[in-house]
């Protein structure tokens, strides 16, 4: 399901399926919307525009959408007429709209989930166009689940560069992120930026990672066989590399050799 999910990102999109022995590709390319207690699988999620919803409150006065309910059919009728009218106008749409300032430097999918929907209210007119470009600027400055593990990775990155260590203690790695200017992790908020700042903990870096497949382990020390010396919990360079790989250009420098141990950590 993932896979049929992941597929229709992009016009063209499909899925082979094998009917009574014959190979057939199916159109996967379509809008969806999907809600999830948690978070989705970290690929769904940057294919996705992010809209985090509370539980209402008992003062709180929800209409129930209640196929039953005239009200509720009259407007659906209202959305549902509008659509096809859209639809069928063969408006032409400009694939490539011009994207906000705080957007263009946003690469890959981020950008690409806000351009058919700026394109589409361009379509409506200069108006709808400028509500569409304000709502994608207001997300992309609010830090969501896959946003913040992102520059979580990029910054780890650029310390285990910038050491040369093959391997850091938990404890140390979060003393250099702290020290990474203007990188807010000493006035961390949570994913959504809607908590007391604080600085970031080392299980809360482990929360981060964990959906990139990346978990603390015991990291040994180079003069690990001198007496008193003991493994901490921490990370190792080639524990990252798959994820740096996947999400920057570089995948954050070759690792080091074996014979040229680097370590980060309290001796």
């Amino acid at each position: 399901m993932r896979s049929v999910f992941n597929s229709g990102h992009r016009q063209g999109g499909s899925i082979p399926r094998v009917i009574k022995n014959v190979t057939k590709k199916f159109s996967t390319f379509a809008p969806m919307a999907i809600a999830a207690i948690g978070i989705l699988p970290l690929p769904l999620m940057e294919r996705s525009i992010i809209n985090h919803m509370e539980k209402a409150a008992p003062s709180d006065n929800i209409e129930r959408f209640d196929e039953k309910n005239s009200v509720t059919v009259g407007r659906v009728d209202i959305v549902f007429g509008f659509v096809t009218r859209w639809s069928r106008s063969k408006l032409a749409l400009n694939l490539d709209p011009d994207l906000p300032v705080e957007l263009k430097h946003r690469i890959g999918r981020f950008a690409d989930n806000w351009r058919p929907l700026i394109a589409i209210a361009d379509s409506f007119g200069l108006v709808w166009g400028k509500v569409a470009r304000e709502a994608a600027v207001t997300f992309a400055r609010s830090h969501h689940d896959e946003d913040i593990g992102v520059i979580l990775l990029s910054d780890i990155r650029n310390i285990f560069n910038r050491t040369g260590a093959d391997r850091i203690t938990s404890v140390d790695l979060i003393t250099a992120l702290l020290d990474v200017e203007e990188s807010g992790w000493s006035e961390y908020q949570g994913v959504r930026d809607d908590q007391q700042p604080r600085k970031l903990s080392a299980g809360e870096m482990a929360r981060l990672l964990k959906p990139f497949g990346i978990r603390p382990r015991s990291v040994w020390p180079i003069a690990k066989r001198r007496k008193g010396i003991s493994s901490r919990k921490g990370y190792y360079h080639s524990q990252f590399e798959s994820a740096w790989a996947r999400y920057f250009d570089e995948p954050g420098g070759t690792p080091a050799q074996d014979s040229k141990i680097a370590y980060i950590g309290s001796r």
